[in-house]
């Protein structure tokens, strides 16, 4: 902190009434006028080297009552740095409306064309999930019917097979046949449900 002078001086008729001297001991935030600006460099002097105390965490009783007299003194400047300490956050394409009407009075029509971005982006998710789902629906079919012409080859193969009575060899290609289906639904069923 600054300190006062270390000369007292008896006040002359010529000071005028509310500039007084003081001693070593009297705090120097006690010949502030309580009618001086909020931001005066004294005032902001005074306030810096308390808060670099006030760190520290080695504040005296005077300074620390130096301090409430100075915060007393700016409340409204102490409200409106705190007051400015709020976070918002939202979730989802389109801010809340107070948000986009500050975007708005920033750059007029600006509003218009998030919402507008909003809506092109949601009609682009929707055709892509469209797109995601046709294609999987025909990657299914395709399957199917792969699957049921192999089959109806295999039992072909297996039933001319028979005629030139090779029974083994019938019996073999059917066994494969039908087991080749059973194993693909036992692992199209697991494949679903991970």
């Amino acid at each position: 902190m600054t300190k006062p002078s270390s000369n007292p001086q008896p006040a002359s008729e010529s000071q005028k009434p509310d500039q007084t001297d003081h001693d070593e001991h009297t705090p120097h935030h006690q010949n502030l006028r309580a009618d001086q600006e909020a931001d005066s460099p004294e005032d902001q002097q005074e306030l810096a080297e308390l808060g670099t105390l006030l760190s520290k965490d080695d504040l005296s009783d005077e300074e620390q009552q130096a301090l409430t007299q100075l915060l007393q003194r700016h409340k409204s400047d102490v409200a409106v740095a705190i007051s400015r300490r709020t976070t918002s956050a939202f979730q989802g394409p389109l801010p809340p409306p107070s948000i986009l009407s500050g975007y708005e009075a920033i750059v007029p029509g600006s509003a218009a064309k998030i919402i507008d971005w909003a809506d092109s982006e949601r009609e682009h998710r929707h055709r892509t999930e469209t797109t995601i789902v046709r294609a999987e629906t025909t990657r299914d079919l395709r399957g199917q019917l792969l699957a049921a012409t192999v089959a109806l080859a295999g039992f072909s193969v297996a039933a001319f097979a028979l005629y030139l009575d090779h029974a083994g060899v019938a019996a073999m290609i059917t066994a494969m046949d039908i087991g080749g289906m059973v194993a693909a639904f036992i692992y199209g069923r697991r494949s679903a449900e991970d």
